[in-house]
């Protein structure tokens, strides 16, 4: 077993909850540990830190939390950053959303602090995706 995988609220579907339980992924919503809503990606990343032991890979849709927060040390995270494509309306960027982790959630699960992953329904980088092109 990897990283328990820390989704983000807007990954907390229990569809995609109980998916990946059902396939012995340790995930786990925010919401579950007592936290999300309106705090700051930096505030909730640091509270996660004191709920849940290492190794954790914090899955998020929020594409900007880097910049939101610069000078944060995000280095001491595992992040990996689910893309939807934006074509994408309703019910089709849940499929995707679900699509995406399934795909790749071997890869966050084996993420380390530091690493720091753009997933896509097509593909997988390691950085940021300010710096992915492939949307």
């Amino acid at each position: 077993m990897g990283a328990t995988l820390v989704l983000e609220d807007h990954l907390s579907a229990p569809i995609l909850v109980a998916g990946l339980q059902g396939r012995g992924v340790d995930a786990v919503p925010v919401a579950d540990l007592g936290l999300g809503g309106k705090q700051p990606d930096s505030d909730l990343v640091k509270e996660i830190g004191n709920k849940v032991d290492l190794p954790w890979t914090f899955a998020t849709l929020d594409l900007t939390i880097i910049e939101d927060a610069s000078g944060f040390g995000w280095d001491r995270y595992a992040i990996a950053w689910i893309m939807v494509r934006k074509v994408l309306k309703g019910g089709a960027v849940e499929k995707a959303k679900q699509n995406i982790v399934h795909k790749h959630v071997e890869k966050m699960e084996s993420q380390q602090p530091g690493d720091h992953w753009s997933y896509t329904e097509r593909s997988h980088y390691k950085h940021p995706p300010n710096l992915v092109t492939d949307r």
